[in-house]
Formats: C-alpha cells, structure tokens, sequence
C-alpha cells in the first residue's frame, strides 16, 4: 500500500475510487484484495492518523474475518421494559461481541500495506466528484483523481433518511460512557440492550450497558426520536440511572472515557441516487438496520457482494447488490411507522420480542438470517391490535403498488428476496 504525501498535486487515475476510509471503505478494500483484484485501488479520507474512535457490537451469526478481534463477549442479554419487566435471554450459539474499531483498523492496515495495487491518502477533504467521458473524477483539496468507479461511504443523504409524521430525519441519538467503579455493581456476564426504566416523555428512550467486568462497563443513553439532545443533558440522565440502578453517586465512578453519535434509521434510498459506476456503501449505502441501528454485519454483507461481483467481471446493479431481504425492510417499516404514531409501544414492542419468541429466532431476525418459522414465532411474539392495523395497511399499501403486473402470489415471493 502508498501511503503518498497531502501535497501531491497531479491529476491521478484509478481503477476504484473509495471516498471514506472508515469502517466501509477499509471493509471494501479487504474484500477486493480477498476476492483477486489486482487494479489500482485509491482510497480518500479525511482524518490524518487512525484512532480507536469507535466501537461495533454485533452477533455472531455469519463468521467475519475480525471475530477473533473481539475484545468481550456474552451470552446473555437483557430488555426491559419501563414497567419493570424484564426479558432475560440466553443464546449458546450466538454470541454478542464487542470489538473496538483500533483493532479493527490495525489489521485491515497491515494486510492493505502488503498489497502494491493500494494507494491510501489520508487528509483529503473532498470537494466533489462527477462523471466525465465515462469516468468519475473526484475533487479534493489537494488533487483530483480520476477512476473507472467510485464508492462513496461519507455522508447521508437527507433524502435517504425515512421522516416521522412532522417530517423530521429519524436518528438515533446517543452518547456513552466508559465508567470504572470503586466497587463491584456491574454483573460481567449479561449485556442490559434496553433499558426503558428512564423517562419516556419525548420519545423512546433507553440505557444500553455494556459490562466488562464487575466494576467496569459501558453505559450509553439512547433517544430514539429527531430532535437534538445536548450533552449536558445526556450527563445527567447516565448520572441519574448509575444512581438509581447501580447505587453509584459521581464521587463513586471515574469517568474513562465518553463516545456520542447519531445514526439514520429508516428505509435508505441511496441506491436509487446512484448507477453502475457510483455506489454509495456503508451507512451511505443503507447498511445500518432500520429497526435497531446495526450495521457491521450488513456492511461485511454489502462489501463482499461487491468485491465478488467486481472480481467477477459483473455490473453493479440495484437488484444484484440487494443484501437484504425484501421482507425485513417491510419488517421495519412498519415498525418504525408504528413508533412514529405510537412512541409509547417502543418499550413493551422491544421486550416483548425478546420475552415471547425464542433468543435464536430472535437474534437470527434481527440478523436477517431467519427462516420462515422464525418469522412465524416473531410475528406469534409481537401481535397487538395496533401493530396488526399497521401491518394489514402497510401490506396493502405495498400490494398496490406493486400491482398490476405483481399479484399477490409474486409479491409473497418478493417477500423473501
């Protein structure tokens, strides 16, 4: 791998352009170096060094080559709801990992530095790109670059992001701490995913707590709903659950470290925006879960679809790069449409999933691995009258517009794909 100084200035040509060197764009490249590309390969990003900035939590559903990176693991889990009940969950098979992003950026680095096709230039801020002659030329501050494709993870479309009722962007907000406690409160052993038992009054909102030891953990404060919340605010919330929760005034707890963030939930419409040669990947290209914010899996899924097809000699089209089946996305519609209308389901929604269907079903759902029956036992688990309104309207809804020609028999079918 090049790593060529900020101030090269000639016009240089490429045979893929990667915009954003994150978790997207380094995935990408991986999985073209595995997969036998050997064209010039560019990649752009903004930040002078590499950092542990971040942190990814996904199951171990579908082996990834960073597994083995993870620093934790659990095999159990709780959801709980803001009445006090309490989903207590268990997966032999499926674990829950945690895996830091310096990790992460060490080992795709050292593999990219043994491979002569890769050029990484850090401290570039991107001016745009267009198409010219056939050709995509991307502007930076620095240089422009020419290449025969372009893969664009930086930044989200505001028109991607699905809208609530009043039209605003639907994000998760949230902003963690990395808490060391004088004394043991934490139990090693079992992920708290939701906590509802914090106040509900503008919207969904949770604690999520990550345990590293007894006396050590991540504690996140969670907002699903549009609207900003500033950090003082976040501050006081954690300060309050650690109190009430873990018994931990602030002269109880050092603070290690903090992380905030803000992720797009809904259906993204990125691969409508784009053609053959400019592909948005990664959280630009629709990778994170809509119902849960997830994205490491679905963005190991998306990048090696490309890298195959690449390698492969094949186009680059919507329907080939679908690396999620038609059913989930309506899976999340509804249920983000049912929180739009109804916020207040967002806690019993949430622990009656995890309480009523079994953990495997539910982990290889929320995954989007799972297999009719497992569809079966969720919808069993999450039937209330207001959800089955939403679904009945949404399916109809659906069923219109994709008829005539699709009936009803091909749309089932659609369902699966």
């Amino acid at each position: 791998m090049k790593q060529e100084s900020r101030s090269v200035s000639c016009h240089a040509e490429f045979r893929h352009i990667i915009l954003g060197a994150g978790c997207a764009g380094l995935t990408l490249a991986w999985y073209l170096i595995e997969a036998g590309v050997t064209e010039p390969i560019l990649l752009l990003d903004q930040r002078q060094e590499y950092t542990n900035d971040r942190t990814w939590c996904y199951w171990s559903l579908e082996p990834t080559p960073f597994d083995d990176l993870a620093e934790f693991s659990w095999h159990d889990w709780n959801v709980i709801s803001d009445q006090h009940q309490t989903a207590t969950c268990h997966s032999s098979r499926y674990p829950y990992l945690f895996l830091r992003s310096g990790q992460f950026y060490r080992r795709v680095l050292d593999r990219l530095s043994q491979c002569p096709q890769i050029t990484m230039r850090l401290g570039q801020q991107v001016q745009g790109y267009e198409e010219v002659d056939g050709k995509v030329v991307v502007h930076t501050t620095e240089s422009s670059y020419t290449g025969h494709q372009l893969f664009n993870s930086v930044g989200v479309p505001s028109s991607s992001v699905s809208r609530t009722n009043n039209g605003q962007p639907w994000l998760q907000h949230f902003r963690g701490k990395w808490i060391q406690a004088d004394r043991p409160v934490f139990d090693a052993r079992r992920v708290t995913l939701m906590d509802h038992r914090v106040s509900q009054k503008d919207g969904p909102h949770f604690m999520y707590v990550l345990p590293f030891s007894s006396t050590a953990a991540l504690v996140e404060n969670t907002y699903l709903f549009p609207k900003e919340v500033n950090p003082a605010r976040h501050h006081s919330e954690i300060a309050d659950y650690l109190e009430d929760t873990y018994q931990l005034k602030s002269d109880d707890y050092e603070v290690l470290d903090e992380e905030a963030g803000a992720i797009p939930m809904g259906r993204n419409e990125t691969r409508k925006l784009t053609n053959e040669r400019i592909q948005s990947i990664g959280i630009a290209g629709g990778a994170v879960r809509p119902s849960t914010g997830y994205a490491f899996l679905r963005i190991q899924r998306q990048c090696r679809q490309i890298a195959v097809r690449i390698a492969a000699g094949q186009n680059l089209t919507e329907r080939t790069l679908r690396f999620s089946p038609y059913k989930y996305g309506l899976f999340d519609e509804i249920m983000l449409r049912a929180l739009g209308q109804s916020p207040h389901l967002a806690p019993s929604f949430f622990t009656t999933l995890f309480q009523h269907a079994r953990t495997d079903s539910v982990v290889r759902f929320l995954c989007e691995q799972s297999s009719l029956l497992d569809d079966a036992k969720i919808v069993r688990a999450l039937l209330k009258p207001e959800l089955i309104r939403m679904i009945l309207k949404l399916v109809w809804d659906q069923s219109v517009r994709l008829a005539p020609p699709l009936k009803t028999p091909q749309f089932l079918k659609a369902l699966q794909r």
